[in-house]
């Protein structure tokens, strides 16, 4: 499609339950043309784990947003494109593409199951990979007070997130919450204020941690302080690794139309796991069409 400056191209994209949603946005001439790129979920939330607004132009041609299983909310996605007004004044080259993984992914007590929603047989290579560990603890907060939670990070660990979840009925009595990390030099790893009931925030270690606590540190702001009540939250912290871990062999099975094919879990248990947390497995089906693969991420016990 071409764009003039300042124009907004709005696309909306229904997904259901369980999906992958791949979407690519590309600026062939990045040199000299540039472009924001916003998708939103259902709701009207920025997805979770992409800032709104990501910028292309200069070196970044192509926007690449996957929206995992495990983090897709079914319904209508909004994916935003808006040339710059920075740009030449001719009407920019964008190339926009949209499309669901051919098969599902589910977790299931003791492992996987892939179904295929499509009309036609799926023959599907399904791996299963330790992408890194997740500590997941649920919070009772007092009210009005600030709360924290402490999780050891791995000696391994140079990159990581941050997931604040809160009822949704609760979430109206706040006006936002006030999420940030400290690391024990009581310098500030991640700082951002949560809009919605649930948030994302991105952890980068520029040193080594040597194994070293994090505090994360949760702040309520209540539309009416004198009804600040007894809250809770489930605060999950994850660490990555840089190189993902193979689990197991391939896995090729062929799902038929309408139907599902349970996969075992892989035995997840590996010296990059520390005590007290639990396996970050990620488990990929692809269907071989071209399309992009489902991917889904689960704590797993060890």
């Amino acid at each position: 499609m071409r764009k003039t400056p300042c124009s907004v191209e709005r696309y909306f994209l229904r997904v259901r339950s369980g999906a992958t949603l791949h979407v690519t946005v590309t600026l062939p001439d990045s040199a000299s043309e540039s472009a924001a790129v916003s998708l939103f979920e259902p709701g009207g939330q920025p997805f979770r784990d992409v800032p709104a607004g990501l910028d292309l132009g200069a070196e970044a041609g192509t926007a690449r947003i996957v929206v995992r299983g495990e983090d897709l909310v079914a319904g209508l996605y909004e994916l935003d494109v808006v040339a710059s007004p920075l740009g030449p004044p001719e009407a920019a080259t964008i190339t926009v593409r949209a499309e669901l993984a051919p098969v599902t992914l589910s977790s299931t007590h003791g492992g996987f199951e892939v179904a295929n929603p499509g009309p036609a047989p799926a023959s599907v290579r399904v791996v299963q990979h330790l992408v890194g560990v997740e500590r997941r603890v649920r919070l009772r907060a007092r009210g009005a007070p600030a709360e924290s939670v402490t999780v050891d990070v791995p000696a391994w660990a140079r990159r990581g997130d941050v997931d604040v979840a809160i009822a949704p009925a609760l979430w109206p009595e706040f006006t936002d919450l006030g999420v940030t990390a400290f690391d024990t030099a009581g310098q500030q790893v991640a700082q951002e204020p949560q809009n919605y009931a649930i948030g994302r925030q991105v952890l980068t270690f520029a040193d080594a941690p040597a194994a070293s606590p994090l505090v994360v540190e949760l702040f309520p702001a209540w539309a009416d302080p004198a009804a600040a009540r007894p809250w809770e939250a489930t605060v999950t912290v994850r660490f990555f690794l840089e190189q993902a871990v193979a689990l197991a062999d391939t896995a090729a099975v062929r799902v038929q139309p309408g139907g599902r094919v349970p996969i075992a879990r892989a035995a997840a248990a590996s010296p990059f796991v520390p005590a007290g947390f639990d396996a970050l497995v990620e488990v990929t089906g692809d269907g071989g069409d071209g399309r992009g693969a489902a991917v889904r991420r689960e704590g797993v016990t060890p």
